[in-house]
């Protein structure tokens, strides 16, 4: 009884091991996916503010770019843009230095998607969100 007690405990770990996600580094770029117009300016060429700001949980979704494979990225592209049944605009592009800079955080959040988190820690304030997401946009850049 005592064996497999133990041979549970250790397959537990092995699986919570496995689904804790990697954590954040600094230098990392981060990927906002952008299905509306209106987050860009006419010339598709600078992402507004609101592209960043914070759904009703107070979180930015994300995905970690460069934790993934240059094929596993363009696959992630097409799968969130069928599942959300929308053309996918354009892509923001960030870096990790630069949301936390703004006192934000950036959790991993893989429950539905690998290599996907949010951006927290947003303050109740509609328009300290727009102040922080002004900053976040102004530090993006655009990828198609």
């Amino acid at each position: 009884m005592r064996n497999l007690l133990q041979e549970r405990s250790q397959i537990e770990t092995i699986s919570s091991d496995k689904k804790r996600a990697e954590a954040v580094s600094a230098d990392e770029e981060l990927s906002r996916f952008i299905f509306s117009s209106e987050y860009l300016n006419g010339n598709r060429t600078i992402i507004k503010a609101a592209a960043f700001m914070p759904n009703r949980t107070l979180k930015t979704s994300v995905f970690r770019k460069n934790r993934m494979l240059p094929d596993e990225y363009i696959s992630k592209k097409i799968e969130i843009a069928n599942l959300r049944n929308k053309e996918l605009k354009a892509v923001g592009l960030i870096k990790v230095s630069s949301v936390l800079s703004t006192d934000l955080q950036v959790e991993p959040e893989e429950s539905d998607h690998k290599w996907h988190a949010d951006l927290t820690g947003w303050p109740e304030s509609k328009h300290e969100q727009k102040n922080i997401a002004q900053v976040l946009a102004k530090a993006a850049s655009i990828e198609y």
